[in-house]
């Protein structure tokens, strides 16, 4: 554990101890006093209780918004991997195939499976040359 670090919350001061380093546990608190804030100026005749569950409320919110992007990505990077390597599996197997080449036509890839038709053609163009 690190040492304390002094944090003002609103007009109140804590003492904060934890594994972060003091730049970012500084940075929360000040994140936590715009959420305040916002709040504070959006709504009239709070309680400092209630203003606080709303700022987090709104903090959840904001984390939440994060992890389903978070998880849209992963979710993106997956299926991107996964068209990769069955490119790659598919342009392997007709190397080890001996590389007969398709009969069909040459034309501009309308489809992600076409795409990956077209960009296996023109790797194995390529490893030809080589």
């Amino acid at each position: 554990m690190t040492q304390p670090v002094k944090i003002r919350i609103r007009n109140q001061e804590y003492l904060l101890q934890g594994d972060d380093r003091e730049e970012r546990i500084l940075r929360l608190a000040q994140y936590v006093n715009e959420k305040l804030k916002e709040v504070e100026e959006n709504t009239e005749g709070l309680s400092e209780k209630k203003a606080a569950i709303l700022a987090a409320l709104n903090i959840a919110s904001d984390y939440f918004q994060l992890i389903e992007k978070r998880d849209e990505l992963l979710s993106d990077i997956r299926e991107r991997t996964r068209a990769l390597i069955q490119t790659i599996d598919s342009t392997m197997s007709w190397v080890e195939q001996g590389g007969v080449r398709s009969s069909r036509p040459k034309s501009k890839p309308k489809s992600l499976a076409e795409t990956e038709m077209s960009i296996q053609e023109r790797g194995l163009q390529h490893i030809r040359k080589l």
